[in-house]
């Protein structure tokens, strides 16, 4: 069977990627199947490595995303959690801003 030629990056893949850790960019890189998701609303903000096949209906997205919700909201209640989470995103706008 043969491969489908690979597709450029879109610009929420670069501005995602760009963002993310070294750890997630290793997994892209290797090729593991990864989809960003808005926490605010749920869509699909992009993916990567998502082969037709195995992609999943929004009605699954939402389930799952309501699987996960009362854990993220309850790890938010804490002020701590939250003072961290405010920390990681003003370092990563920092690297966004440099690397872009």
């Amino acid at each position: 069977m043969a491969k489908k030629p690979l597709k450029a990056p879109t610009e929420a893949q670069i501005k995602q990627y760009k963002a993310m850790g070294e750890a997630e960019r290793q997994l892209v890189d290797e090729g593991y199947a990864t989809i960003v998701v808005s926490l605010e609303d749920g869509s699909t903000i992009c993916d990567y490595n998502m082969p037709e096949r195995i992609r999943i209906t929004k009605e699954q997205a939402e389930r799952l995303a309501r699987g996960f919700l009362p854990a993220i909201l309850k790890y938010y209640e804490d002020p701590k959690n939250r003072e961290e989470f405010e920390k990681w995103k003003k370092e990563r706008d920092k690297k966004t801003e440099v690397q872009g």
